[in-house]
């Protein structure tokens, strides 16, 4: 998985680490490689799921299952407090149910996806309790309840358009992709690339890691 497992606060002198996650999904390309990529890893993982491959890590991320639908649904918001020179509590104010709503129907709709490329579908919910611990009977509740989620705080008020100006070209746009290539329907989550990429100004689609650009690069690598 993409999303990192350390940190470190400081109160006066004393620096305490922490542990933000448990359970990493870890994988290594070329996934034959991935025994020897633990064996490295353990020293700094203090928990780790070695997955299939990195096509099951990628379609986990939770940059890709929880950024989106916060993302979209509140650029309002967002725009005011950037407006006014104010930072914004994005899993905070901006973990509203419809949010949570819409991250749940585009997991969903990873399902189809992940059956086709023959990696496991675990849902955003439950990569939420596993990763982070809580509760939580919904995506809205597990974020609003997450010691993780709470313990960010305030952001960079437009911190979503770098979040998404890397997320759309390096996770959705290759998502939909796998998807259309598996003749797996993706609407859902072609539609937001449109309307986010409209927002940006920019064109994933173009820009992105495609994946017959991906093809292309591995052959040329190992050749």
């Amino acid at each position: 998985g993409v999303t990192p497992s350390h940190a470190a606060g400081r109160v006066g002198a004393d620096v305490k680490p922490g542990f933000l996650r448990r359970t990493l999904p870890v994988a290594a390309f070329p996934s034959n490689k991935t025994d020897i990529a633990m064996e490295r890893l353990a020293a700094i993982l203090m928990s780790a799921e070695v997955c299939k491959n990195v096509i099951e890590t990628n379609l986990e991320s939770m940059n890709l299952l929880i950024h989106p639908a916060m993302s979209l649904l509140n650029v309002g918001f967002y725009d005011r407090r950037m407006a006014a020179g104010r930072k914004a509590d994005f899993y905070g104010t901006g973990n509203t149910e419809s949010a949570g709503l819409l991250a749940e129907l585009m997991d969903a709709a990873r399902k189809p996806i992940c059956a086709a490329y023959g990696t496991r579908y675990r849902s955003v919910l439950e990569h939420i309790h596993i990763l982070y611990g809580g509760e939580g009977a919904n995506v809205h509740e597990a974020v609003a309840q997450s010691d993780f989620y709470r313990g960010v705080g305030d952001l960079p008020a437009d911190i979503w358009r770098s979040w998404m100006g890397n997320d759309l070209p390096l996770a959705h746009v290759p998502l939909v992709e796998l998807a259309e290539h598996a003749g797996v329907p993706a609407a859902l989550h072609r539609g937001f690339v449109d309307i986010v990429d409209a927002l940006l100004g920019t064109n994933s689609w173009v820009s992105s890691w495609s994946v017959d650009k991906c093809y292309n690069w591995y052959f040329k690598s190992i050749c």
